[in-house]
């Protein structure tokens, strides 16, 4: 445990995150604070770089550009934590959804929740042979029931895939609890494509690792507008609901304390 020597108190400003702790019963929420500058900061940097290569001396220009995001493949969440570091300097860190052009990890951005190289070797053996399952299905000459086990075959290796790959995310908060996403989708409801992948989560789970003190949160779309029409170039939007607000609550759970000059787990 590390004590912390700074400890300013979160503000009533407009939340960046909020939610329900379903562990300790309680409501936590982060403001916004700086952060809404700090993205636009990061908005004139991708407009101005056209590329997620922005923290490296020799960016690569084609890899991490963000023509992508503005074609058919459309446009992905950004977001900005603001915190503090045990001396009481100010840091910001970066995050983005997802995957980007099939890397996990870019540098100066927050990485996934959890071991990258793990998650590659058990995802891509059996996707291998789903893809190889999908493509005999669209050459197939199988007879209707053949074709109908073939399909069903699929399916279930694609459920078994994505439980192990969720397996493979653990969450924290600062109380130095950690938990399974299991442990937010109870009664057997399915775990959302996607979560914990989003800015948020990947933002909190790093600050945590990196003994940072979150003091303010926010995120914005950047890209070609979704499908939906739900998100737009340069808006802020706060977490989503389905797959990042049941986990808000158990993230933030402990960071008032440890703000208030408690301890952070180390």
């Amino acid at each position: 445990m590390t004590a912390i020597n700074r400890s300013p108190a979160l503000s009533t400003s407009e939340p960046g995150v909020r939610g329900y702790c379903g562990f300790c019963g309680k409501d936590h929420q982060l403001p916004s604070g700086n952060t809404r500058e700090y993205c636009r900061e990061l908005m004139e940097k991708l407009e101005k770089k056209m590329s997620l290569d922005l923290f490296t001396p020799t960016p690569a220009e084609t890899e991490y550009s963000t023509q992508g995001l503005f074609g058919e493949a459309r446009g992905k969440m950004f977001g900005v934590l603001e915190g503090v570091r045990q001396n009481g300097n100010s840091i910001k860190l970066y995050a983005f959804s997802g995957q980007y052009n099939g890397h996990w990890s870019l540098p100066g951005w927050a990485p996934p929740l959890f071991e990258e190289k793990l998650w590659l070797k058990v995802n891509n053996d059996t996707e291998k042979q789903i893809k190889q399952l999908t493509k005999h299905l669209a050459d197939s000459c199988e007879s209707p029931e053949e074709y109908r086990q073939l399909k069903d075959k699929r399916r279930k290796m694609s459920q078994q895939l994505t439980a192990r790959l969720h397996s493979l995310y653990t969450i924290y908060n600062f109380k130095g609890q950690a938990a399974g996403l299991t442990s937010f989708f109870p009664d057997n409801r399915g775990i959302p494509t996607g979560t914990g992948d989003c800015c948020a989560p990947k933002l909190l789970n790093h600050a945590l690792q990196q003994q940072i003190i979150p003091i303010g949160i926010s995120e914005f779309y950047w890209g070609r507008s979704n499908r939906s029409k739900t998100r737009h170039h340069g808006h802020f939007y706060p977490a989503c609901t389905d797959k990042c607000q049941p986990l808000m609550g158990f993230l933030l759970c402990g960071l008032q304390e440890t703000l208030e000059g408690r301890a952070i787990p180390s």
